[in-house]
């Protein structure tokens, strides 16, 4: 669902329409040459056999892999209304997913509350640390919405044997053609709900370490 209207330049307008056709074109192109495989895939269809919802979280710089591999699923993802956002949510709308626009800066509140008082049943996705950062450090967005929403938190986690590391804020990741991508499935965090403020920036905090450690147990397997 679309946030608040944005204007645009001319050029970002087409620039916006450029990518929106070719991006998802370009990442499945690239995807079906990636060999990839799953750890802890069964964790999730448990999850989904009880009529469970599940709010994925993964970090910002693996949006782009994931994307590929969860795509046409008809999961709801929170996009920053930012102007890099739109570019973003132009192509995962393209990949099957639903954006709903917001952030830690800019209406986060109703995105939230859209994401929690959604009754299809939808999976979630949120990266912890967008959209602005710091990189690779968990916001309590994601916690407080699984808390309130009633959802699993299930960290996501995805490292590549060889890749591309763009020189931005959260150092993007793009998989190179025909490399091997592993996927690795954390185990299913459940919260009572409404936590408050300390038990949110707690649970945060060890959301942040777990996804570290997953992905540095996945560069590890690469690297060993």
């Amino acid at each position: 669902m679309a946030g608040p209207k944005q204007r645009f330049s001319l050029r970002r307008i087409i620039l916006i329409r450029l990518v929106s056709l070719l991006g998802p074109l370009l990442v499945k192109l690239i995807g079906l040459t990636w060999k990839i495989d799953h750890r802890g895939e069964e964790e999730l269809d448990k999850l989904r056999n009880n009529g469970e919802r599940v709010l994925y979280a993964f970090w910002h710089n693996r949006i782009l892999p994931l994307a590929y591999v969860y795509r046409n699923r008809g999961a709801m993802i929170m996009i920053s209304q930012h102007g890099d956002g739109e570019l973003i949510a132009s192509v995962v709308s393209r990949m099957g997913y639903l954006p709903i626009r917001g952030s830690s800066t800019i209406g986060g509140m109703k995105a939230a509350r859209e994401l929690m008082m959604d009754g299809s049943m939808r999976d979630v996705a949120i990266t912890p640390d967008g959209p602005r950062g710091p990189c690779q450090v968990a916001q309590p967005g994601a916690v407080y919405i699984a808390s309130r929403g009633g959802f699993v938190l299930t960290p996501l986690a995805v490292e590549a044997s060889s890749k591309w590391v763009l020189n931005s804020w959260d150092r993007f990741m793009i998989p190179k053609p025909f490399c091997h991508l592993r996927i690795d499935v954390g185990k299913p965090i459940r919260f009572r709900d409404k936590l408050d403020n300390n038990e949110i920036e707690e649970y945060s905090r060890i959301l942040g370490d777990t996804l570290n450690k997953m992905t540095n147990n996945l560069t590890n397997t690469f690297q060993g």
